[in-house]
């Protein structure tokens, strides 16, 4: 879910043009500029948020998962569940190619105009911010396990200032009234060539891709138009899916209880356990292990999904579990197996248990 307050971070972003404004202050009547008139595809949501990153990070994607729980789906058994992903996987696939098509993508929210500067002739818009910002969004809404996704933008100061005349402004103000309230809407491309990975964001880590603002809509609070901010970035389609593309139809055996087991692991986990998820930590140190064990491989994350006696079998079952796979798998991927400490316990690990 989009986060209601819009984050900021420590790191400074240099500005390198100036915003340039469209603006339409009549007081009459506007035509509305409403959601309802775009392709609402482009908007980000927790669903293409997830679709977009795991394309283009090759982060392996819980695809039965990400079709089944956004539906609510109950099944009576696996064979059930099982036929229901078969039937929905080309409606899915088509929409994960979907996901990828535009030159660009929104987000809105609302906010208000701050004070007018008089010497400058301009408005801030409150909640974006000179440095860098972000929007976040709920895994667990997208269908997805882990860590939280997040956008990140990385040129918010060149869209933050609604620049007008005093008198234009002053018209501006009559017709918002007195708390000032706007409509943002703010349309993103992301950074060429795209940069995905997991980034320390405040107190967090999220699965993050970067994105530059090309232009903000301002509207009232009823989605008429007043102007346009331009950053002079141009929308470009940069996102393009990695090779070993992880939308793909899910293979249901759990690796958990395969015959193989130890190379079935570390198959399945591959992208977190040969560390390709690229973590970046802004400077402030965090590691793998920290970054899982704040999504569930810790006790605490374990006891609050499975209690307490359930979590003491599969911590001793794990143990067991990355023994077996260090003494079977050959360097150079022996390392490989100790990374599976710090996996999130799952559905699939208790009922291989």
């Amino acid at each position: 879910m989009l986060a209601p307050v819009i984050q900021t971070l420590t790191r400074k972003f240099t500005s390198t043009g100036v915003a340039s404004i469209a603006i339409c202050l009549s007081l009459s009547a506007l035509p509305a500029n409403a959601e309802g008139e775009l392709d609402k595809s482009a908007r980000l949501t927790d669903d293409n948020v997830a679709l977009i990153y795991h394309q283009i990070s090759g982060e392996s994607a819980p695809v039965a998962d990400m079709i089944i729980k956004p539906e609510n789906k109950r099944f009576e058994n696996e064979f059930e569940k099982r036929r229901f992903v078969k039937e929905a996987w080309p409606a899915f696939e088509q929409r994960a190619k979907d996901a990828l098509a535009h030159d660009a993508y929104y987000v809105q929210f609302n906010t208000r105009l701050g004070d007018y500067d008089f010497d400058k002739e301009q408005f801030p818009v409150a909640g974006i911010y000179s440095s860098y910002m972000y929007f976040d969004y709920d895994a667990d809404d997208a269908g997805s396990d882990g860590l939280d996704y997040a956008v990140q933008i990385v040129n918010p100061g060149d869209v933050k200032f609604l620049k007008m005349s005093p008198d234009e402004a002053e018209a501006l103000m009559g017709r918002l009234g007195s708390d000032r309230a706007i409509k943002v809407r703010m349309w993103l491309v992301p950074i060429q060539p795209v940069e995905a990975g997991w980034v320390k964001l405040k107190d967090d880590i999220f699965r993050t891709f970067n994105t530059q603002a090309t232009r903000v809509e301002v509207m009232d609070r009823d989605a008429n138009f007043i102007a346009e901010i331009d950053s002079g970035i141009k929308a470009v389609n940069a996102v393009k899916p990695v090779s070993d593309n992880p939308i793909k139809m899910p293979d249901f055996s759990n690796p958990w209880s395969a015959e193989n087991r130890s190379e079935a692991l570390l198959d399945y986990y591959d992208w977190v356990v040969t560390e390709q998820y690229k973590l970046s930590s802004s400077g402030n140190g965090k590691s793998f292990e920290e970054a899982m064990s704040l999504r569930g491989a810790a006790a605490s994350g374990c006891t609050a999904k499975f209690g307490y006696s359930q979590c003491m079998r599969l911590s001793e079952a794990r143990s067991h579990v990355i023994d077996q796979c260090a003494s079977e798998i050959k360097p150079p991927r022996t390392p490989q197996c100790y990374k599976l400490q710090y996996v999130p316990y799952s559905s699939n690990e208790a009922d291989a248990d």
